[in-house]
This record gives structure tokens, C-alpha cells and sequence, in this order.
């Protein structure tokens, strides 16, 4: 019995803390919320740090993409670095919708020619596009070809403070 209570105390004195950040891991492994009309996404980039992962539940490639974004939303959500940085996902499944063609002219205001080298729209890998303040930071076509470690060195850099 005094062994357990000895467990106990420590365990409170310890756990909120661990409970916290496990509580923050658990809470990032539900999916992003889903970006659902061009005016949602015109508030979304307007202000703040943002990771839209450009997804798509058809593409072989996206889904390799997928568990590289979860570890890389884990880390993030322990990190206090990145406690301001919210993460949207942009269902890319028909490119005649009116958000297709927002977020597309978007990228083609930010990126112009460079819109076209990492095709975050169109090459259906599970894109991610960091944004800072309104402004494309950073994006990357295929996240499966990254270490998770290195797309969270990509996201401290993006969303350095000044």
C-alpha cells in the first residue's frame, strides 16, 4: 500500500504536465479541419501561421504523404514554437470548384512562375504550403520524399520570428 501511494504522489506531481502534452498529441491526431468555401479560406490566409495540406483521398501518392504530415503535427503539437501555427486541409478533388480556383489564383499572386515547380494543386501528393501573414513562406509537393524532422526545420523556418 505505501508503495502505491508513494506511486500516486508522484504521479500527480508529475502527471499534469505529461497528461498536458499527451493530451496535445491526442487532440493533433484527429485531421485538420477542412477548408470549405473561398471566403473561409480569404479570413484563414489573411492572418496568422498556417500549414494547408493539400490533400486527396484518391492519389496513392497522398496517402505515403499522410503519415510524414501526422508525425510532423505531433512534433508541432509539442513544440512550443509552434503553438500559434494552425493547420487546414485543402480537399483537392474537382478543380472547377470556385475554392479550387481561389486557392489557384492565390498561389499564382504569391508564387507566379514558381507556381508551377512544386504544383502544389496539381500533383495530388499531399501537398503543404506554409503561410505566414497571407504569404506563401515555404511548400513542398511531396512530403513522403521529406523526414519528418526536416519538414519541422522547414516550419521553424517559415514561421521565425523577426
Amino acid at each position: 500500500m505505501r508503495y502505491r501511494l508513494r506511486t500516486l504522489l508522484i504521479v500527480l506531481a508529475m502527471g499534469p504536465p505529461i497528461i498536458w502534452a499527451g493530451f496535445r498529441a491526442v487532440l493533433v491526431s484527429r485531421p485538420p479541419q477542412t477548408i470549405l468555401s473561398p471566403a473561409e479560406f480569404a479570413d484563414l490566409i489573411a492572418s496568422g501561421n498556417i500549414i494547408i495540406h493539400v490533400d486527396t483521398d484518391w492519389s496513392i501518392q497522398a496517402a505515403r504523404s499522410r503519415p510524414i504530415v501526422t508525425r510532423l503535427q505531433r512534433r508541432m503539437a509539442l513544440d512550443p514554437r509552434c503553438s500559434t501555427v494552425r493547420w487546414r486541409r485543402f480537399e483537392c478533388y474537382d478543380s472547377s470548384t470556385p475554392l479550387w480556383q481561389a486557392l489557384d489564383d492565390w498561389l499564382d499572386n504569391q508564387l507566379g512562375d514558381q507556381k508551377h515547380i512544386g504544383r502544389p494543386l496539381q500533383s495530388g501528393y499531399g501537398s503543404l504550403i506554409w503561410v505566414k501573414d497571407g504569404q506563401v513562406k515555404d511548400s513542398l509537393a511531396y512530403p513522403a520524399n521529406e523526414d519528418a524532422d526536416e519538414l519541422f526545420a522547414r516550419t521553424l523556418i517559415a514561421f521565425k520570428e523577426k
